[in-house]
C-alpha cells in the first residue's frame, strides 16, 4: 500500500541549493593571503616587477573565469619573460606558488558564522544540501575538504576546469605538473561518500538554469521545495528567479566579513588592466534585481525556512 504524502510534506522545504564561495566561506580570507605571498616570490624568479607579474597571473585568470585556475602561468608573457629552462621553471614558480596556494587553503579556510549549525540542524530536519558552484570542480572539492564538509553535503556541481590547449602551453613541464595536481585535486571527489559529484560544462555558468535544473532533477524535489541561497543577486538570485524559486540572499558575502586589504588584491595586484574596470564573470546580467525571499545576515538564518511546516516534534528535536 503506498503511503499518500501529506500537503505539509508538499510545502516542506527538503533541499538546500547553495553557493560555496562566499556563501558558505569567504575566498579572500584564505587566497588573498596566499597571493600576496606567492606573487613576490614568482617575481622574483622571474626578475619581473610585482605588479607585472600579478596582472598576468590575473589575465589568466580572467580568461579561465576562475581565481583559482590550474594553469596559472600558460601564455606568451611568461613564454617570452623566463629565461631559465622548463624544468627549472617548475622548480623555481609553478611549485613554489602551488605550495603557498594549497598551504594556506588548509590553514585559513573557514565556514561563515551559522553553516556548520545550519548543517546540523538540516540533518536533523531531512534537509539536504547540494553545493551549486560557478567555480572550478577542483578548486570546490578542496575548499569543501578543507573545511571538513566533504561528508557533509549531499551533493557538489561546479563547473569543469579550464584546460589550456596549442600555443598557450608554452612549457610542457609546467602544464604537466600542473595537470597532476589538478587530477589529484579531482581525486577528492571519492572522499564525498554517498554525495552526487557533478562536473558541469563551462556554458552551465549562472544564471544558466540548466546545472540549477540538473539538481533538482537528482534529488527530484520540486522547486517549492528546494530554496536556493547565494551572495551574488545577478546570479543566485537570478538562476533561482528564472525557475521560480525562493532565494536567500547571503548578504553578509558581499562585504560584511572581508578586510579592504584582502578585496584589493583582486582589484589591484591581479588587475592585467590596472585603469579599467576588471569583470570577473563573463555572463549576462539581468537588468532588475531578482526577488529576494530573505536577506541572510548569517547562513544560519534559513533555519526558520527549514522549520516551517514540520511537526513541532520534528522541529523540537532540531532545537
Amino acid at each position: 500500500m503506498t503511503r499518500k504524502m501529506s500537503p505539509r510534506n508538499n510545502r516542506q522545504t527538503k533541499l538546500i541549493v547553495s553557493d560555496n564561495d562566499g556563501t558558505i566561506l569567504s575566498v579572500h580570507f584564505w587566497f588573498a593571503p596566499a597571493i600576496m605571498a606567492a606573487i613576490p616570490i614568482v617575481a622574483a624568479a622571474m626578475k619581473e616587477p610585482i605588479e607585472i607579474v600579478g596582472g598576468e597571473i590575473g589575465r589568466n585568470m580572467i580568461n579561465h573565469l576562475a581565481l583559482e585556475t590550474a594553469f596559472p602561468f600558460v601564455g606568451p608573457y611568461f613564454a617570452e619573460k623566463w629565461k631559465g629552462t622548463h624544468e627549472e621553471f617548475v622548480e623555481k614558480v609553478t611549485k613554489p606558488y602551488f605550495n603557498i596556494i594549497d598551504t594556506l587553503l588548509d590553514k585559513y579556510a573557514s565556514a561563515f558564522p551559522g553553516v556548520r549549525e545550519t548543517f546540523d540542524e538540516a540533518e536533523l530536519l531531512g534537509v539536504k544540501i547540494a553545493i551549486l558552484s560557478d567555480a572550478a570542480m577542483h578548486a570546490t572539492l578542496a575548499k569543501l575538504t578543507a573545511l571538513g564538509l566533504n561528508k557533509r553535503v549531499a551533493g557538489v556541481y561546479s563547473i569543469e576546469p579550464h584546460i589550456p590547449q596549442g600555443a598557450a602551453v608554452w612549457n610542457k613541464a609546467d602544464f604537466d605538473f600542473c595537470s597532476e595536481r589538478l587530477q589529484r585535486l579531482l581525486t577528492l571527489a571519492s572522499g564525498f561518500d554517498t554525495a552526487k559529484v557533478v562536473q558541469l560544462p563551462r556554458s552551465f555558468e549562472k544564471p544558466n538554469t540548466q546545472g540549477l535544473q540538473r539538481v533538482l532533477s537528482d534529488f527530484q524535489v520540486t522547486v517549492a521545495q528546494a530554496i536556493m541561497l547565494g551572495d551574488s543577486c545577478q546570479k543566485d538570485g537570478g538562476v533561482a528567479h528564472a525557475l521560480g524559486m525562493r532565494f536567500g540572499f547571503a548578504r553578509y558575502g558581499v562585504n560584511d566579513f572581508t578586510p579592504p586589504q584582502y578585496t584589493e588584491v583582486v582589484s589591484s595586484i591581479l588587475n592585467p588592466f590596472h585603469d579599467k574596470t576588471i569583470f570577473w564573470q563573463q555572463v549576462a546580467m539581468p537588468l532588475r534585481l531578482p526577488p529576494i525571499h530573505k536577506v541572510l545576515t548569517t547562513y544560519a538564518d534559513v533555519l526558520p525556512i527549514l522549520r516551517t511546516h514540520r511537526r513541532k516534534s520534528a522541529r523540537a528535536k532540531a532545537a
